[in-house]
Parts: C-alpha cells; structure tokens; sequence
C-alpha cells in the first residue's frame, strides 16, 4: 500500500468516525427535541417527551398531572421511576427512583398546594415477585422517596391524594397466596400518625382504580370473577364497605378500570372489553347504574383512561388497536364525539383535563417505547 493509498483510507476512516460521531449527536439532540408539531385530530398538537432511552427500555406506566397553571407534569418507567416536567425550552427528564424495577403502577399526583406526588410500586426482585409501596414528593429541591409498609407480595396498585395531600393506596395484597389460596384488596391510608391498611375484599380484585369523593370516601373500582370478566365497584360509608357487581361480561376477560367522581359524588368508570373489542363507560345516576357503549368500532378501548370536566361531562382516552390510532371521546350531553388524535400504535395512556378544559394526553409509543404528549386546547362552548 502506498503512502496516499494509506493516507486516503485514513481519511475516509476519519470522515466515518465524524460522521458517526454526528449520527449519534443527532439521535441526541432528536430525543431532546420538543416542537409542537400537529397531529391528524383537529386542533391536536403533539411533542415527544422521551426520546433519549435505548428502544430496549420498557416503560410501561405513564401517567400525567395537570397543575393550576395548566402545565403538565409526567412519570413513567419499570425499569427505573422517571419524571417529566414542560419547561419553556421543552421537556426535562429526572430519574426520581434509581433502583432496577421501579415505577410500576406509577401515578403523578398535584396537590392542592402545587407540590408534586408520585405514587408507585417499587420492584424488590422479579424473580420472587416481592414488591413495596412508594411515595415520592418533591419538597421544592429535590424528590424525597419514602417506602410505605406494605406486605411483600403486592400488584395491581392505585393511589390519589387525601384532603391532607397524602397519598391513599389500593392494592392486591397476594402475601398468603401461596399457604391459603387468598387474596386480599387493601385500602391504606395515613391516619394521622401513622399508616393504616383495612381490607375492602376477599378477592381476586384487579386492575383497580381509586378515587375520592367530596366527603373524602373513597371509591375504588375493579375486574373479578372467573377470567376477571366482572366489573364491581366498592365504596366505603360509615366506616363499611359495600361491594356492588356493575356487570358481568361472559367471554373475554376486560381489561383496566379508570375511575372519576363527580360533584354530586356519583363515581364514573370506563374499561376495555377485550372479547367484545369495545371501549365501555358506566357511571351512577343516583338510583341506578347507567352503561354505554362508548365506540365498537374495530378492537377499540385498549389503556383507556377517564376524566371529568367541570360539567361533570366524561372525557376518555384510549387506542385503537385495529388502525393503531389514539383516539379521544367525549360526551357533549347528547352523544359520544369521537376523534383520531393521532396514528401510532400507543399504550400506557394517561388523561387529565386542564381548569379551561383543555385535554393533556401521555401515552407511550409501541415502535422504541419512547414518551409522547397531546394537547387540545379548551373547546369553545
């Protein structure tokens, strides 16, 4: 090989290296990238939230907080706890729990104050399914994590905040499983002092979801029966629980339940029959409990996630996994308005509507597992 042959092989070796160099700065500065840009429904405007995580990552959990100045706030992860706050020059990403397996069930939570809550599930191992309950808040310079007691082998968890701006929790405490065959839904709460966990049911009680109403009593929906085809509501009034069977759908099992109150105290919940492929809203109308079925459309109501506006009017986010496609609906006192937000095969949803109205969606991208948001500004009356 001669000296310019040399030179020249050297050369192309160096613009190869810049140019890797530049393709890996680039993949970088894309996942930092934050641009509105709009998507395919009307007035919709997405950004990527999360795009720094090799596609390997597996966020699972999302979930998104709206404050009283309308910003949104998100936590995500599994494999770690991550949050993500909108700044003016876009979105910043924080580790909030650095142990493996964190951020499971993970919901962000605004107080009354403004001060940011998450509650979650924190892996101890996967190869023994022991878990623990976690609480982190941020005190105004950095998130403090604190581990709730809980038994050592929990799932399915669901968490709001108190009056008192502490977390409550719901979850499936399956610790005597294995020598009896038992499984207890738990309600824990901070009674002053200290935490305090009742059993709700015994029962194989999953995908709950919890929330309280305007006397702080709590409402918690969840799945059951024979493949969790049975839906049921249980709601704690003088100091009793009572469970109520909403219905039951043979076939397929359903999947998720999300649960709002409104200002009358009457719970609304939606969920995803799996058999049926529809997405099913029902809520209570003070005598009896009113069912819909809210878009049959293909197999629709995957992740589907449930808010009310100040009206009281449901709002519901969630995918279709037909034309792999968000979708959004909502009711305008007369029908279900249903709209594309955009087309990509989406999970982990999360919805939270704004005091104008206006809708904030967090959902995870199936193709690279990476965060996205949608916004839509308040509609006019």
């Amino acid at each position: 090989m001669t000296v310019s042959e040399e030179g020249k092989l050297k050369s192309k070796a160096l613009t190869f290296l810049v140019v890797l160099i530049l393709l890996v700065l680039g993949v970088v500065l894309i996942g930092g990238c934050s641009g509105r840009e709009p998507l395919m429904g009307e007035n919709w405007q997405g950004e990527w939230v999360d795009q720094s995580r090799v596609a390997s990552t597996y966020f699972r959990y999302c979930s998104i907080a709206v404050d009283g100045e309308g910003r949104p706030h998100i936590a995500y992860g599994r494999n770690y706890l991550y949050y993500a706050a909108r700044e003016d020059d876009g979105w910043k990403v924080q580790i909030v729990d650095t142990e493996e397996n964190a951020g499971v069930d993970a919901i962000v939570m605004v107080d009354k104050s403004g001060c940011l809550h998450i509650g979650y599930m924190g892996t101890i191992s996967m190869e023994k399914f022991l878990s623990d309950l976690r609480h982190a808040y941020f005190d105004g310079h950095e998130w403090i994590v604190e581990t709730v007691p809980s038994p050592e082998k929990i799932d399915w968890s669901a968490v709001t905040l108190d009056a008192s701006n502490r977390p409550v929790f719901v979850y499936l405490d399956s610790s005597e499983w294995f020598s009896s065959q038992q499984h207890v839904l738990r309600y824990l709460e901070w009674n002053g002092s200290a935490w305090e966990s009742e059993p709700i049911v015994e029962d194989f009680a999953i995908n709950s979801s919890v929330a309280l109403d305007q006397e702080g009593q709590p409402w918690v929906s969840y799945l059951s029966g024979a493949f969790t085809t049975e839906v049921f509501m249980a709601h704690k009034d003088d100091q009793r629980w009572g469970i109520a069977k909403i219905m039951e759908i043979p076939g397929e099992p359903l999947v998720g339940t999300s649960i709002a109150v409104d200002a009358a105290g009457h719970p609304h919940l939606t969920f995803y029959d799996s058999g049926h492929g529809a997405l099913m809203y029902v809520c209570w109308d003070g005598e009896h409990w009113q069912i819909q079925e809210v878009d049959n459309d293909g197999d629709v109501g995957a992740g589907a996630s449930l808010a009310l506006d100040t009206l009281g009017h449901p709002h519901i986010a969630y995918a279709d996994t037909t034309n792999g496609t968000l979708k959004y609906a909502h009711w305008n006192e007369s029908e279900w308005q249903i709209e594309v937000v955009e087309t990509r095969h989406v999970s982990a949803l999360s919805l939270a509507l704004d005091a104008e109205g206006g809708a904030h969606i967090a959902y995870m991208v199936a193709v690279g597992h990476q965060i996205r948001y949608a916004y839509h500004a308040p509609t006019s009356p």
